[in-house]
């Protein structure tokens, strides 16, 4: 074995690359089978079975606040809403699931590389303040879940190249009906990736950031595990803990407030 062994071949990254980026391709590639059953049945059943028995391994928060939650070395957390559950995580803290963990590695890597990048771009905090985490996420009942929208735009550090991924854990019919991921093609079409194209657990799907996208209309029943998938978005982050809890303080009173709470600590 060799390291090139390693890499995907350059026609197949082109194939990729010709089908996610040029105007005649849809904007999405799907690698179907990109999981043996085996680790996408074992994934599915850690995080839909095992990990809810006990969500002391995620920290609990009642309101989704990106902006407040995340900074380097912040824990993992667990944010349930009406629509389901979404599990955060980081690749510097233990692993709860070493499967799930090596899948979201690896596959951070493949779109580093299709997005003819480095391939540990954004695993860990650099100067542009993003890194990569990877969400699971089970949704079971909602209409406008996360309303149609486009990544990527207006952004200080802009990259049309950018890509998300979607690892497929469930199954449009059998785990939930309606509809699921709305995503608008190069050409301008919608297509309902999860549905039209019939993806079966183990599927990864890549696709544009900056085309539009959508998650609307899921139904499940008691018997149904709902439209579970992990994605993996490059996080905006706070530099420090401290910045975190001094956003909301004026400057002009950062001073003072940090004598207060230093004294508050010594006394």
């Amino acid at each position: 074995m060799k390291y090139n062994d390693l890499i995907p071949s350059m026609d197949e990254l082109m194939e990729i690359r010709n089908e996610l980026y040029h105007s005649a391709g849809k904007g999405y590639y799907v690698i179907r089978g990109f999981l043996d059953s085996s680790f996408s049945d074992h994934i599915i059943k850690f995080w839909n079975d095992e990990l809810p028995l006990s969500k002391l391994t995620h920290e609990r928060i009642d309101k989704m606040d990106k902006s407040k939650m995340f900074y380097s070395g912040c824990p993992n957390y667990v944010y349930t809403n009406p629509y389901g559950v979404t599990y955060f995580n980081w690749l510097w803290n233990e692993p709860y699931d070493e499967v799930t963990y090596a899948a979201a590695w690896k596959i951070s890597e493949l779109r580093n590389l299709v997005m003819s990048k480095n391939f540990f771009l954004r695993f860990f905090p650099g100067k542009e303040g993003r890194t990569v985490g990877f969400r699971v996420i089970q949704t079971t009942s909602g209409e406008n879940i996360v309303p149609s929208h486009k990544d990527w735009i207006g952004e200080t550090f802009f990259d049309p190249s950018a890509l998300q991924a979607t690892l497929i854990l469930s199954e449009h019919g059998k785990d939930y009906t309606g509809d699921g991921m709305l995503f608008t093609t190069n050409q301008g079409e919608q297509v309902v990736l999860n549905k039209d194209l019939d993806l079966k657990p183990g599927d990864l799907v890549l696709w544009r950031y900056i085309n539009e996208h959508a998650v609307q209309n899921i139904q499940t029943t008691s018997e149904q595990m709902g439209f579970l998938r992990i994605i993996f978005p490059p996080e905006n982050l706070y530099e420090t803990p401290v910045e975190k809890m001094l956003e909301h303080i004026p400057r002009k009173n950062l001073l003072n407030e940090l004598k207060r709470r230093v004294k508050q600590k010594l006394s």
